[in-house]
């Protein structure tokens, strides 16, 4: 399987990534009630349902068994949980989801060769989302006094890349300005992009990822 034999450090960390965003998402499901008449219960069920294909894969999170304990474990409330339940429900009698008709079956048959690759694919669309919207309020921060991180949304896309190259997709991306300008960014928005990470990672101390290469220093 592709998935046991991607570095797992890797594979750990985008799915830490991964939901540190779920979290997010939990709070804005249960909470805003425009949930009530959007995709966005099914959006994050589907997630959390990717997320635990994968970390069951490697022996990760086995304590959780569905998404109702994904959201309790997320530092909810029980009653938290039958809202975000509720939710789905009525959400899934107004929308067909192929993504989640996918799921099903691929909970039903157990992850093997004929579907991981979709399973991650689904997965790294979603957060490549995520990491698009991190790039972006990097440019439009303030150099004198930034709030969002040019190091971890390196640590994103560099993960992101190994990831899509364990499954034989975008072998063009090779460092980040190739990561950006692939993804609609100038030359001039990859360097402004860059000098804010090389400026944070003077005193960034936690564990991040940058490509290797001379290009990103």
């Amino acid at each position: 399987m592709i998935i046991k034999t991607i570095n797992r450090s890797y594979l750990k960390d985008a799915l830490r990534y991964f939901r540190f965003d779920m979290d997010n998402l939990i709070a804005d499901v249960i909470w805003h009630n425009k949930a009530l008449i959007n995709r966005d219960a099914i959006k994050l069920n589907n997630r959390i349902r990717l997320f635990l294909l994968i970390a069951h894969c490697i022996g990760e999170n086995e304590d959780m068994v569905s998404s109702e304990d994904f959201v309790l474990q997320s530092g909810t409330r029980k009653n938290d949980v039958k809202t975000f339940k509720k939710k789905l429900c009525l959400a899934q009698k107004n929308y067909d989801d192929e993504l989640s008709k996918r799921l099903d079956r691929y909970e039903a048959s157990g992850v093997d060769a004929s579907n991981e690759k979709d399973i991650l694919q689904a997965l790294l669309g979603f957060s490549e989302e995520k990491a698009i919207v991190l790039v972006r309020n990097v440019l439009n921060d303030s150099e004198e006094d930034p709030h969002f991180s040019a190091v971890s949304a390196t640590s994103r896309i560099f993960l992101l890349t190994e990831l899509y190259h364990a499954i034989g997709m975008h072998p063009e991306l090779t460092d980040l300005r190739s990561y950006l300008t692939g993804r609609g960014f100038s030359d001039s928005e990859y360097e402004f992009f860059e000098g804010s990470r090389k400026r944070e990672s003077v005193y960034y101390s936690g564990k991040h990822y940058n490509f290797p290469t001379s290009d990103n220093g």
